[in-house]
């Protein structure tokens, strides 16, 4: 079971693919995927943080040290925001110095479907069930598919997307494509 403290090891962090793929960039570390940050520390810190930076604005106030105020607000807006730049700089898979890395697992993926649609003329089933962030992708791949959906499709290749897809390799056969962390394993 993921540790909820460890944003390494949290699958609800943007530090993998799937979590990109499945939570998109705007995901928050720890947040509940569905619904709204459930932490009351972070409110409770940010509470701080806020009430901290009026009542030292207000100390300002009246006072010809303009220069101090305009310091003292600055300093508590990088407080509030080192957090997440420290997210967004280090630990976040859509961070800038992984971004190539990103679109490459992504993009390689989709080809890979891609390929395979066409070269058995979109007669094709996709298996999902055991990687989620996939889904999306596998939509976007069968797309550009030239499969008329009146023709009959007698015995459909398979294409199997296990765990890890994403960064993971593909296996092809004649009838089916397997892709995963170990493509040559068998899937569960």
């Amino acid at each position: 079971m993921a540790s909820t403290l460890d944003p390494l090891r949290d699958p609800r962090c943007l530090v993998t693919t799937d979590s990109v793929v499945i939570d998109g960039a705007n995901a928050v570390c720890h947040a509940p995927r569905l619904g709204h940050p459930g932490s009351p520390l972070a409110f409770v810190v940010a509470c701080i943080v806020f009430v901290a930076t009026l009542a030292a604005l207000r100390s300002f106030r009246g006072s010809r040290d303009a220069g101090g105020a305009a310091v003292t607000l600055a300093l508590f807006l990088l407080l509030g925001a080192a957090p997440g730049l420290a997210s967004l700089a280090l630990t976040r898979a859509d961070r800038p110095s992984n971004a190539f890395t990103l679109s490459r697992q992504i993009s390689s993926l989709a080809d890979s479907i891609t390929r395979f649609d066409r070269a058995h003329a979109g007669c094709i089933v996709i298996d999902t069930s055991q990687c989620i962030a996939c889904e999306p992708i596998a939509r976007f791949a069968r797309s550009a598919s030239t499969r008329n959906a009146s023709l009959p499709c007698p015995i459909p290749a398979v294409v199997q997307l296990g765990e890890g897809s994403l960064g993971g390799t593909c296996t092809e056969t004649a009838a089916s494509l397997r892709c995963s962390a170990t493509a040559g394993l068998p899937l569960r």
